[in-house]
C-alpha cells in the first residue's frame, strides 16, 4: 500500500504546473543546469529567449550516464557504485542562435543498461556570440516517473501492482498533455508578440501618418493665403 501512494504522490507531482525558471546570462558567458533522471524515467525540456539583443541562444541538452553493464545481479551495489567514473555523454539535442526549444528523452532502463543508475540531464545556455548584450530567458525541466519495476508472476496479477501500472499510465498521459500544452503556450506566446508588435507598429504608423497630414494641412493653408493675398494685390493694381 505505501508503494502504490508514492506512486500517486510522485504522478501528482509530475502533474503539478511550475513555473519556468527566469534567469539572465551576461554577454562571453555560459551557463549549466541540470537534473537526475532515475532510470527508465522520462524528462521534458524547453525553453525560450525573453529580452536582449536578437533574443537568440545557442542551447545544448545532454545526458550524462553509466555505461551498460552487463551480468549486474552477480555485483554487489558497492561495484556498481564504483562505476560512477566510467560515464559517457550524448547530446540530445541542440540549437544554434536559437529563441525557443522543445525536447523530451527518456532515460535508459535498468532491464537495458544493467544497473539502473539515474542518468544526468544537462542543460546549457551559450551567450558567447555576444559581446556586450546581456539575455534574459526562461527553461522548464520537469520529469514524468518510470514505470513500476515487474513483479513475480504470482503478484503481477494482484490488484496493488495493477493499480501502480494504471497509476503510471495515467502519469505518462498526464506528462504527455503537459508537452504539448508548454508547445501551445509557447506557439500562442509567439503569436501574442507578433500581434502586439504588429499593433505597434500601427500605432507609430497612424501617428506618422497624422503628423504628415497635419504638416501637409498647414502647407496647403499658408500657400493658398500666399496665392490669395498675391492675387488680392494684382487685382488691386
Amino acid at each position: 500500500m505505501i508503494r502504490v501512494l508514492l506512486v500517486i504522490a510522485l504522478i501528482l507531482c509530475s502533474a503539478v504546473h511550475a513555473d519556468a525558471v527566469k534567469t539572465k546570462i551576461e554577454a562571453k558567458k555560459i551557463e549549466c543546469y541540470s537534473i537526475d533522471v532515475e532510470a527508465g524515467a522520462s524528462v521534458a525540456f524547453d525553453f525560450k529567449v525573453l529580452h536582449g539583443g536578437k533574443k537568440d541562444l545557442d542551447v545544448t541538452l545532454s545526458a550524462t550516464s553509466v555505461e551498460e553493464m552487463e551480468g549486474a545481479e552477480d555485483k554487489s551495489k558497492h561495484q556498481i557504485s564504483s562505476l560512477s567514473h566510467t560515464t559517457f555523454t550524448r547530446i540530445i539535442e541542440e540549437w544554434k542562435l536559437a529563441s525557443e526549444g522543445v525536447a523530451t528523452f527518456t532515460a535508459p532502463a535498468a532491464s537495458a543498461n544493467g544497473h539502473g543508475l539515474p542518468t544526468k540531464v544537462n542543460a546549457c545556455f551559450n551567450n558567447k556570440m555576444s559581446a556586450w548584450t546581456p539575455k534574459w530567458f526562461s527553461f522548464e525541466l520537469y520529469t514524468d516517473p518510470a514505470e513500476p519495476a515487474a513483479q513475480e508472476k504470482d503478484t503481477l496479477a494482484t490488484a496493488e501492482t495493477q493499480l501502480e501500472h494504471a497509476l503510471h499510465k495515467e502519469g505518462n498521459n498526464l506528462f504527455s498533455v503537459r508537452t504539448m500544452m508548454t508547445r501551445l503556450k509557447n506557439s500562442e506566446e509567439e503569436h501574442r508578440n507578433k500581434v502586439e508588435s504588429t499593433n505597434e507598429w500601427m500605432l507609430y504608423g497612424t501617428i506618422v501618418n497624422g503628423v504628415l497630414l497635419m504638416g501637409l494641412s498647414v502647407f496647403q493653408f499658408w500657400y493658398l493665403k500666399k496665392f490669395l493675398s498675391v492675387r488680392h494685390v494684382s487685382m488691386r493694381l
